[in-house]
């Protein structure tokens, strides 16, 4: 948890305190038809139009921010069901930087869907790449690791 709340907090140090952000929504990790990984996002209280991919705290001292691995770019906010790969983002949305995580399958990274500019973001999803590859089909990894029915993390937004 203190991860997420490391991550959370340098994602909206322009806007003070991390306790105002608005969350619009959840956030959720699969396996598209290659097995690339797949960002799930329901905002369903709000919007985002932004999709940004950290590395976790392994090896980084207090005082240094999670090194980004990627960004990722709506044309305009969306809301609902959103999917996007990481890999391969369709329209309307596009990489400002390519997502590249790292070699090791183990390594944690860390994704935080939110509405650039605002104070809002989709709840945040930390995986490994192992833990993703390893989903039953039809499955997702949430908040904590928790794996439920994509159909289970849609009904509970």
């Amino acid at each position: 948890m203190i991860i997420g709340t490391l991550v959370l907090a340098a994602s909206v140090s322009g806007c003070g305190n991390a306790i105002d952000t608005d969350i619009v929504g959840r956030t959720a990790l699969a396996r598209d038809a290659d097995g690339s990984v797949l960002v799930l996002v329901d905002a369903c209280r709000g919007s985002v139009d932004s999709i940004g991919v950290h590395a976790g705290r392994e090896g980084l001292a207090d005082s240094e921010v999670n090194p980004t691995l990627g960004e990722l770019r709506a044309a305009s906010p969306q809301s609902g069901r959103i999917e996007v790969p990481l890999t391969a983002p369709a329209d309307p949305w596009a990489a400002d930087s390519a997502v590249r995580l790292t070699e090791d399958p183990d390594s944690l990274f860390i994704v935080i869907a939110s509405l650039k500019d605002e104070n809002a973001q989709a709840a945040q999803v930390s995986a490994t790449q192992s833990e993703v590859d390893s989903l039953p089909p039809g499955h997702v990894l949430t908040a904590s690791s928790h794996v439920v029915s994509e159909a289970e993390f849609h009904d509970a937004c």
